[in-house]
């Protein structure tokens, strides 16, 4: 498919490397903030003496906690925010309620994401994801993933751990259970 692109003229072929320059030369500056991208892209730009520094941009450096030119604290709409998850609820409920599952000693950054990412995604507070622990700890049809089973391998798989359950597709799944 490469090599049909290199024919019509979309890519260039040069010993082997694969290029694309028209895009490159619609590239600006301002397009990244990383240094060695934006020295790349000057140097595949030919400006003529009118148009050389408008892809220059500086970067935007303000802080929460600047004053504004009329001394006037900048506040920051706390509405916009999500609020903020109480790690240590979400590990006590769990180990409150999960008590066929192995025990969760610490919320590690992985943890946190993805407890963060479930509770974002699915709009959960402490208390809609402890209902959520509880349906799944106290329905029939969720009972094997609090049992010690032995696979065709031979493995032997204790009760699912913490991670199965803050996974969106386990939790998608009891939620359209109820």
């Amino acid at each position: 498919m490469m090599r049909y692109f290199v024919e019509i003229g979309l890519f260039e072929n040069s010993t082997g490397v694969i290029t694309c320059l028209k895009i490159a030369k619609r590239l600006n500056q301002s397009m990244t903030s990383n240094p060695q991208m934006r020295e790349i892209i000057n140097n595949l730009k030919n400006h003529d003496g009118v148009m050389t520094d408008h892809d220059k941009v500086m970067q935007d450096k303000i802080t929460l906690d600047q004053t504004r030119k009329d001394n006037k604290p900048v506040k920051s709409d706390k509405s916009d925010r999500a609020p903020s998850i109480d790690y240590e609820a979400v590990k006590t409920a769990w180990n409150k309620i999960m008590v066929n599952s192995p025990k969760v000693s610490k919320l590690n950054a992985k943890r946190k994401r993805l407890v963060k990412k479930l509770f974002d995604e699915n709009d959960l507070t402490i208390d809609k994801f402890s209902n959520y622990l509880r349906y799944v700890s106290q329905t029939e049809s969720w009972s094997w993933c609090f049992n010690t089973t032995v696979g065709n391998n031979g493995i032997k798989y204790g009760p699912r751990p913490f991670d199965y359950f803050i996974g969106e597709d386990v939790f998608l799944r009891a939620k359209e259970e109820i």
